[in-house]
């Protein structure tokens, strides 16, 4: 997944491999290096909790049915385990294909939008209408704010799925 423009994605960057590796070095427990299903689901919650401060939009952590589908998929030796390396690419495939990203061009386009070109050209048309320019520039304020609130609210500006 990742960002639509810079096809970038968080879960595929180092800083993301070091929070996984200080997640896991802390939770594995017994330190054989590897983590058991409830170790992983902790794990996945603290993680969550970490990426959840830097990136908008993550999913919920993953559940205890997605882990026992990771332990599936990413264990190698079969001993329903996963080590270090595992654990990091079932973080990082969990986070690249559920987060839900912010369009930052979309964002700032919306931005711009709302705040300098909607205001000035309702301005403009309030100025060049006789019937509107008698209209306080309070009240006009208030029913184009008003106005733009409910249009606002129909249309969910920035986030999606890339």
């Amino acid at each position: 997944m990742g960002f639509p423009f810079f096809s970038w994605s968080f879960a595929r960057t180092h800083a993301f491999k070091l929070i996984c590796a200080a997640v896991f070095s802390r939770m594995d427990g017994d330190k054989d290096g590897k983590l058991d299903t409830h170790e992983i689901y902790y794990a996945m919650q603290d993680v969550h909790a970490k990426v959840r401060r830097r990136i908008p939009g993550v999913p919920p952590p993953p559940s205890r049915h997605d882990i026992a589908k990771a332990i599936a998929e990413f264990d190698k030796e079969g001993d329903k385990t996963l080590t270090t390396a595992q654990f990091t690419e079932f973080a990082s495939s969990f986070f690249h294909n559920n987060v839900r990203v912010v369009n930052l061009l979309k964002v700032v386009a919306a931005a711009a939008v709302r705040f300098f070109v909607l205001p000035e050209a309702t301005n403009q048309l309030r100025l060049t209408n006789p019937v509107l320019k008698r209209v306080p520039k309070g009240v006009w304020g208030t029913l184009v704010g008003s106005a733009m609130q409910m249009l606002g609210a129909r249309m969910p500006l920035g986030t999606g799925r890339a």
